[in-house]
């Protein structure tokens, strides 16, 4: 093997090293509301508290009912409340 292509090797090997260490510690989490009969149902708010932190964050369901945080930490507490306003 070539001194140029050790050094090819051992740069790949370093880069996916690398690229593996970039793994975050995060959670995503995903769900839909329904109602008693499983419809769907919009515009639910749905705050996330993080209790460690002191953070809130304010999400709604979309017209699917279904709702994303994004990346939360799995190692804080939060408190999912939903809430939804009856204009019946």
């Amino acid at each position: 093997m070539t001194r140029s292509m050790c050094f090819s090797a051992a740069l790949c090997a370093l880069s996916a090293a690398m690229a593996f260490g970039q793994a975050t510690n995060s959670a995503d989490v995903t769900g839909t509301v329904t109602d008693a009969s499983g419809a769907v149902v919009p515009g639910v708010t749905l705050t996330v508290t993080d209790v460690d932190k002191g953070l809130k964050h304010v999400y709604q369901t979309n017209d699917a009912g279904a709702y994303d945080t994004g990346s939360i930490t799995p190692e804080d507490h939060y408190i999912f409340v939903f809430s939804v306003v009856s204009t019946i």
